[in-house]
């Protein structure tokens, strides 16, 4: 058993009770996990792929006895990816030409373009990618809107950080859009 393990068992296990539950974070999650493998599992910030680490059977169906937030949500995944556009095409059947909305290809839009282009031919859509430097660039860049049926943003910072200001160009396109966070949902997407 690892220190960290150990640690997170004895917080988890005073005398005389038995925890029906654990609740681990980070890198303690796996380790948990192993030392104690029946009882349920909630993660919390992990930045991990719980699937390939062996704590869930996939994101739709994830079986199992753990469950928790994945900080790997950005979307670099192509089976977080496959989910959203998933959901897009179960909402918006006709769903055919998808705008990627990224910074100029850095490490994360690359890893997100190319989860998009893997998966994409699954749901019988074609993937645009816009790539900007700034956020002053985004309206212009969405005028034009090449026949899109959708948008897709990106999960980097400067997307993120500057929810106040896209949402309303974005919303202003009348197209279903999927985000890679919550806030995009709670801000009207």
């Amino acid at each position: 058993m690892t220190p960290c393990a150990r640690a997170c068992w004895r917080q988890a296990r005073p005398r005389g009770l038995k925890p029906r539950v654990i609740v681990a974070g980070g890198a303690a999650v796996p380790a948990v996990h192993k030392v104690i493998p029946d009882l349920p599992l909630v993660f919390t910030g992990y930045a991990d792929d719980p699937i390939k680490n062996g704590l869930a059977e996939s994101y739709a169906h994830p079986g199992g006895n753990t469950t928790g937030n994945v900080l790997n949500a950005l979307g670099g995944d192509e089976a977080l990816t496959r989910k959203r556009l998933g959901l897009l095409k179960e909402l918006v059947p006709d769903v055919k030409r998808v705008g990627f909305l990224s910074t100029v290809i850095g490490s994360l839009a690359a890893r997100e373009l190319n989860a998009l282009k893997n998966v994409a031919g699954e749901f019988d859509c074609e993937i645009v990618h816009y790539a900007t430097e700034s956020i002053d660039d985004v309206e212009p860049m969405l005028r034009g809107g090449d026949g899109l049926d959708a948008l897709y943003i990106s999960g980097g910072p400067l997307w993120t950080s500057n929810i106040a200001r896209v949402l309303p160009i974005v919303l202003a396109t009348g197209k279903p859009t999927v985000g890679t966070y919550p806030e995009w949902g709670a801000g009207g997407f």
